[in-house]
């Protein structure tokens, strides 16, 4: 539609957009617990090293003040960095009218779709207190998915990289499990403890060299 692909003009606005749609990739993946893999395997490994586990919410809540800011960040520094020569186009609205009323009304497998959609969501919110793991609710929406006919059963068996994420979350939870009780994670919180305890670093080189001892 714009002409701006990754071989043929890009800087028009396609580098813009792709930048924008990354950057608040990573910023939402990390705001919600269930977005981004990694971040119930940190918290399995954290409860494993006897740090009290937090829920959804409030994982959520203690994200969204730096989320908010760095959402509304994005746009002005993917511009700053790579700044578009179009600035503006009428086609886009015209374009989008079109499409939306190409689409027609929600179909019921759209609507199943919102509302197991919103089914997991709040599973994963008050799933804790009522003893619902947010594995479990994973499962039993996909279960629902697969039910209603949203998805095929060969296209949850052909998704690979999901199944590669299901069994390397398998082993590393175990892994953590066995570095604990050998005292491995001990050894090492309590070294990284009394090396900023005494080498009385600045504020963001300790957060960097945490940032970096966890990954």
């Amino acid at each position: 539609l714009m002409g701006s692909t990754p071989n043929n003009n890009p800087d028009k606005i396609g580098a813009y957009l792709m930048w924008v749609a990354l950057a608040s990739t990573c910023i939402t993946s990390s705001m919600f617990l269930t977005a981004l893999a990694p971040n119930p395997l940190a918290m399995e490994i954290a409860a494993k090293m006897g740090v009290n586990e937090i829920s959804w919410f409030s994982w959520f809540l203690a994200f969204l003040p730096c989320g908010v800011v760095l959402i509304l960040l994005v746009p002005l520094l993917a511009y700053k960095a790579c700044k578009p020569t179009l600035k503006g186009s009428k086609e886009v609205s015209l374009w989008a009218k079109k499409e939306l009323e190409g689409m027609g009304r929600f179909s019921l497998k759209e609507i199943l779709m919102l509302s197991l959609t919103l089914l997991a969501l709040l599973g994963w919110i008050f799933g804790k207190p009522l003893g619902l793991h947010a594995s479990a609710t994973a499962l039993i929406v996909m279960v629902l998915m697969a039910f209603c006919k949203i998805v095929s059963y060969e296209d949850i068996i052909k998704n690979k990289s999901a199944f590669n994420i299901f069994l390397l979350l398998g082993s590393l939870l175990t892994m953590a499990g066995g570095l604990k009780n050998v005292g491995i994670l001990n050894f090492i919180g309590n070294a990284a403890k009394n090396f900023l305890e005494h080498a009385h670093l600045n504020p963001l080189i300790a957060v960097l060299f945490i940032v970096a001892l966890f990954y």
